[in-house]
This record gives C-alpha cells, sequence and structure tokens, in this order.
C-alpha cells in the first residue's frame, strides 16, 4: 500500500516529468558522464549532490539512455566494522594498472551465483542469515584458504535500501550530439516500490544483484599514488529491475 503522501509526491514529480518532456530535446547543462541524470536533476530544481537520500520528496531519480546497457547502481555502501578494510582488499587482491605497473588496482565485479577468479584467488558473496550479514568470501586458489571478515551488516544494507529506495522513478531518455554540443530527449517515466529487504538479499543470493569494487589511487599531482576507493556498489541491470521493485500505476 502507498501512502496518500507519498502518492502525491509521486504524481506531483510526474507532471514535472511530463512538462520536461514536453520541451523536446534539451541541450545538456552538464558535461561529462552522468549528464543525462544531472541535466533532470537541475530541470526540476534540484542541486547537484551525492547523499544518500532520495533526490526528489522521497522518490530516487534514475535516467537511462535507450543504448546504455551497463547495470543500474542501487547504492553505494563500503564494508562496516574495520576502518582501513577496503585498503587491506586491494593489498590482496589487487592487481598491476594497465597504465601504470608500478601501482595496484581492484576493480571487478562479485556475485552469490558464482565464484569471481581473479589472478591467485575466487571471490563470492555469501548471505549469512545467521550472523545477519553479507560476506565476501574469498578463497586462495592454492591453499583453500578462506577470507570471510570483509561484510556488510543487514542493518546497515536495509538502511541504505529503504531511505534511499523505497520509491524509485526510472527516465529513459535519447541522445544527440549536433555541433559538438550534447542535447538529451526524456521519455516516459516509470515509478516503482521496493518489494522488500528480504527480497533483496535473496537478489544477492542468486546473483541477480552483484557488487562492483572500484579501488585505484590518485593520479592527481598533489595526492599521487594515494589509495583512491571510487565507491563500492551493489548494481541490478535494468531488464531484472521488477524482481526487486513493483511497478506503480500513476494517473494524474
Amino acid at each position: 500500500m502507498i501512502e496518500s503522501i507519498n502518492m502525491e509526491n509521486i504524481k506531483d514529480l510526474k507532471k514535472k516529468l511530463y512538462k520536461i518532456q514536453c520541451q523536446n530535446w534539451i541541450k545538456s547543462k552538464i558535461e561529462g558522464k552522468g549528464a543525462i541524470g544531472e541535466t533532470l536533476e537541475l530541470l526540476l530544481g534540484k542541486d547537484r549532490d551525492n547523499y544518500s537520500l532520495p533526490d526528489y520528496n522521497g522518490i530516487e531519480i534514475k535516467c537511462k539512455t535507450l543504448s546504455n546497457k551497463y547495470p543500474l547502481h542501487l547504492f553505494c555502501c563500503t564494508f562496516d566494522g574495520r576502518p582501513l578494510e577496503m585498503q587491506r582488499l586491494l593489498k590482496i587482491g589487487g592487481y598491476p594498472d594497465k597504465n601504470n605497473s608500478e601501482f595496484n588496482v581492484f576493480n571487478i565485479t562479485v556475485y552469490g551465483s558464482n565464484k569471481k577468479l581473479i589472478r591467485n584467488h575466487a571471490y563470492q558473496l555469501k548471505v549469512d542469515y545467521k550472523r545477519k550479514r553479507v560476506k565476501l568470501v574469498i578463497t586462495y586458489r592454492n591453499t583453500n584458504r578462506l577470507v570471510t571478515y570483509m561484510s556488510w551488516s543487514f542493518v546497515e544494507l536495509e538502511m541504505r535500501l529503504t531511505n534511499k529506495l523505497k520509491y524509485l522513478v526510472i527516465v529513459p531518455g535519447l541522445k544527440s550530439k549536433i555541433n559538438n554540443n550534447i542535447y538529451f530527449k526524456y521519455l516516459n517515466p516509470t515509478f516503482y516500490k521496493l518489494i522488500s529487504f528480504e527480497t533483496f538479499l535473496n537478489l544477492v543470493e542468486t546473483g541477480i544483484i552483484s557488487v562492483t569494487f572500484k579501488l585505484s589511487y590518485y593520479h592527481s599531482k598533489e595526492r599521487y599514488g594515494q589509495f583512491l576507493d571510487k565507491g563500492t556498489s551493489f548494481d541490478i541491470y535494468y531488464y531484472n529491475i521488477e524482481k526487486l521493485f513493483k511497478k506503480i500505476n500513476v494517473y494524474m
């Protein structure tokens, strides 16, 4: 059941998105990756941010071009329990950067349904219902020794998921380049409501939801070579979205 105040917010957002659609092709207000989403947020009067809260009155907004084959980033969440865990993971599994072998990186996607093999290690997600944690299980291929202390608590994951993604709207769009300028055309949005945290855990177990690590180093002169965590994200492909969310019919 959708609370009346949330349905009013959804209807209000749909009206505003419709007005933006009526503008047809809109010149991008941002350069670089993510411009389609950030341009839409600016059109809605929202400032650029990185907060873990929903974008618009309790509703998370996700934009994608029709040609985008990448998964949807649900939320980012680092390991809990130890402050230097990500640096420790890079030390265990890092491999030389192809552009500069002096430094190691760790850029991989891990699933619960199968092991990911990288160099001398295998990585897999495990949902531990007894201890209420999602673990990253690392197996040393030569010895079968396990590392399982890197994990996310159910409490932290549920808070991230329900705070940010209780309600979601996906706005597809088209992209065109004219005279070195980028233009976007926003299409019909689809609204969703999160099914449950239990569903989320099941999708992690079955490999529908994955985790992507992006551990690297700074390239800037001031901090060159220092550890850089670009974000650890829980992701799902758009074609699986209705396994985690239920579609909402919105009538204006």
